[in-house]
């Protein structure tokens, strides 16, 4: 089987007219409004409450005209509550954010920024046998793998210091009994993405959202 994967994107750009962000964030769920309420900074609550509303809109791109970010509450663990038969996930770096949605799969996706900077700190969260191999690559290398390795720890739904090393240009990658399927795009010049998906990934369709195209998924007031 394979899977067609839907992702939307968009930057997310605290203006002065912070009554905005307010308002997106009453468009959340309960749940999730408190979380986002808590973190201190605006930046933060945009971020978070666009990659609810980009999910929401991901998801209507595969036929579920109703959904709306109100009903994606949170898991246990952290996740977006989907509806049944649904994966996606979302990721935020840098002031762009992403989500995916795909149906009848589980999927995973993680955004860095391609200059992502080989932080000897990173190694203590990988296995040995991992960073000597990362410390040699160049270019946006890292980032790819680094955001592959995200990617699929996210669609696993485990920790990524956990995951096995991913080896370089395999086509898929057995975590936890799955083989997990990657493909690596780049919605915005200067960033790297990658999707992982329990099924072989047929087809990506890349959508930038505007914020006024985000505040009518909301069902905000644009004025």
């Amino acid at each position: 089987m394979t899977a067609e994967v839907r992702v939307a994107w968009t930057r997310a750009v605290v203006s002065e007219d912070i009554d905005r962000v307010v308002r997106v964030v009453r468009g959340l769920n309960n749940g999730v409004r408190e979380r986002v309420s808590r973190y201190r900074t605006a930046e933060r609550q945009l971020e978070t409450a666009l990659g609810r509303f980009l999910l929401a809109a991901a998801l209507r791109s595969l036929g579920l005209h109703d959904v709306t970010a109100a009903e994606l509450g949170d898991c246990l663990s952290g996740r977006p509550m989907l509806p049944r038969g649904y994966g996606g996930s979302i990721s935020h770096a840098g002031g762009l954010v992403l989500a995916a949605a795909a149906a009848g799969c589980e999927i995973g996706v993680d955004i860095e920024r391609a200059d992502l900077p080989l932080d000897p700190v990173v190694s203590k969260l990988l296995p040995a046998k991992d960073w000597n191999v990362w410390q040699h690559t160049i270019g946006n290398t890292f980032a790819r793998i680094w955001t592959a390795k995200e990617a699929i720890a996210k669609a696993a739904d485990i920790s990524v210091e956990k995951m096995l090393p991913i080896p370089l240009g395999k086509m898929a990658t057995v975590v936890g009994g799955k083989a997990w399927f990657t493909t690596c795009l780049s919605p915005a010049e200067d960033y790297v993405a990658t999707i992982a998906c329990d099924q072989d990934i047929s087809a990506v369709s890349l959508r930038a959202l505007s914020r006024s195209q985000i505040l009518t998924v909301a069902g905000i007031d644009r004025s």
